[in-house]
């Protein structure tokens, strides 16, 4: 379900000026498509956390983007795909969602929050850049 391409690491890993050895490198997104069962969120969710949802498209999918108010800092996942950061600071309020990357019916959403989350995903027809400055 989640992107299966193998990630390596070539060369020594640094922490500041020290070089890491015996080390291993595990695959989370392996590990959230093989989980069967998710958890409800509790009435106050502690971070950082994943949390799955569903988008159900009616009809032909089209462009869209995905608003998270209320959400600090995280990442987003369509149907197994890394579709980017979020984060509140900005400027951009918005990720665009193309169109081949929904199904009619279901869709799996699946956000990793850092901070804080109140749970509203939007989705929206226009792109909510922020502040934009003409030049």
């Amino acid at each position: 379900m989640f992107e299966t391409e193998p990630w390596c690491l070539w060369t020594n890993s640094l922490l500041e000026f020290w070089t890491i050895r015996r080390w291993s490198l595990h695959c989370l997104m392996e590990r959230l498509s093989a989980a069967s069962q998710w958890n409800s969120v509790p009435q106050k969710p502690s971070f950082p956390g994943f949390i799955q949802g569903r988008l159900y498209v009616d009809g032909h999918p089209r462009d869209t983007f995905i608003r998270l108010p209320g959400w600090r800092k995280g990442v987003v996942f369509i149907n197994g795909q890394n579709l980017g950061r979020h984060w509140s600071m900005g400027p951009q309020q918005t990720l665009y969602l193309p169109a081949p990357w929904l199904n009619r019916g279901n869709n799996q959403v699946v956000v990793f929050e850092e901070q804080e989350a109140d749970g509203q995903i939007q989705f929206a027809s226009e792109p909510d850049l922020g502040m934009t400055v003409d030049v």
